[in-house]
């Protein structure tokens, strides 16, 4: 059964991208994305290919509207 992603608002993402890029993991390198509504995200998948989406929102960028 294939899971759902998780989104996580963190902040500091470059610097924890740079952390996990060290570690050299053979299976999983994620890199970072900028998407076309502002800030950066980064996906993780773990051993049991649940996906983990990081997100640092961009300060400029308007709220978004629910």
């Amino acid at each position: 059964m294939a899971a759902s992603p998780m989104r996580q608002v963190i902040t500091g993402l470059r610097a924890f991208h740079a952390e996990l890029a060290g570690r050299r993991y053979r299976n999983n390198r994620p890199g970072l994305e900028q998407p076309e509504w502002g800030g950066l995200e980064m996906t993780v998948i773990d051993p049991v290919n649940n996906r983990i989406v990081f997100v640092e929102t961009d300060p400029q960028a308007a709220p978004a509207r629910l």
